[in-house]
């Protein structure tokens, strides 16, 4: 997670949604999977993947329903400033 992070904080949005893909894969019920799925879904959209970036965003409160309010309205703002349907 935190070097997806690094990547996203230096704009390399291609290396940050693979490692953040990576991540999740790597531990789906970890600690850090839904904020790396919300962080794939963030570097997608910056790398102008709006309709993948749209689905991943929409299926994160089906598989993180029990991810805090916080994460769940970074994913809402995100889908509604891509204006995802």
């Amino acid at each position: 997670y935190w070097l997806g992070e690094t990547y996203y904080a230096r704009q390399m949005y291609n290396e940050a949604a693979r490692t953040f893909f990576e991540a999740y894969n790597a531990a789906p019920e970890g600690d850090k999977a839904a904020d790396n799925f919300l962080k794939l879904g963030m570097s997608l959209a910056r790398m102008d993947e709006t309709q993948n970036a749209c689905a991943v965003l929409a299926e994160l409160p089906q598989r993180f329903p029990d991810a805090t309010e916080e994460l769940h309205n970074q994913a809402a703002a995100e889908r509604a400033r891509l204006d995802c349907p």
